[in-house]
């Protein structure tokens, strides 16, 4: 769903989230923008209504991303024939950093346990486990800026770089470091906690082009155990 312009009257009556923008000297509002985040009440439980979670915001230059879960509570389908169950889906909108007008409003296509929305540091990602992919958004559009196959578990390598890992299966964990602004994979290799040590993954924090991987407790770069 996404909705350009400003919400309208009725929208914003029933909007259960809003982004307001004060003067950081006087305290005066300057705006106001109710988000389409509806109040649904279940079918089921009038007591039981929609709401939000994990709202964040982000500056991206004239603009503010909001991200927020929302729980959408029991409701009939659209065509009368049966019931959507109770779900959480991620949402984000974009926003005018002078004026609050509403520039992008979009839901997730699939609910939360399936495409999420991960902050690294000020970067802002997708992830997806039905296409197992990894993605980068631009904070200004909602649009992507790179993909990488796989889903992974995130670390800030270095200013200029990311390091990502995951699980594979026992013992076995898969580890990469991307460039951050492009994604371009600058190192990948699986690994083996089979003997209890923990390994760190090393870098090069001024170029974040020589990478390798570590036994030694000195190493201080990226702990990918729970060691």
């Amino acid at each position: 769903v996404e909705a350009p312009g400003n919400a309208d009257a009725g929208a914003a009556e029933n909007s259960i989230l809003q982004i307001e923008a004060v003067n950081a000297t006087s305290g005066r509002a300057l705006w106001r923008t109710p988000l389409p985040a509806p109040k649904l009440v279940s079918i089921y439980d009038h007591k039981v209504t929609s709401f939000t979670a994990d709202a964040t915001l982000l500056v991206a230059g004239e603009r503010i991303l909001a991200t927020y879960r929302l729980f959408i509570a029991p409701q009939y389908e659209r065509d009368g024939r049966g019931v959507s169950a109770a779900k959480f889906h991620w949402e984000f909108a974009i926003v005018d950093a002078t004026s609050g007008r509403l520039i992008r409003h979009q839901r997730l296509a699939l609910p939360a346990a399936e495409m999420a929305f991960v902050y690294v540091g000020d970067l802002w990602f997708l992830t997806d486990s039905t296409r197992q992919q990894t993605t980068r958004l631009d904070p200004a559009t909602g649009e992507p800026r790179w993909s990488y196959p796989g889903l992974y578990r995130f670390s800030r390598a270095a200013a200029n770089t990311l390091g990502l890992y995951r699980h594979i299966l026992g013992d076995r964990w898969s580890v990469a470091v991307l460039d951050a602004e492009t994604g371009r994979e600058l190192f990948a290799q699986s690994c083996d906690f089979s003997s209890g040590l923990g390994l760190y993954l090393v870098a090069d924090t001024l170029t974040g082009r020589s990478f390798r991987l570590c036994r030694s407790t000195r190493c201080l770069f990226l702990c990918l155990s729970s060691c």
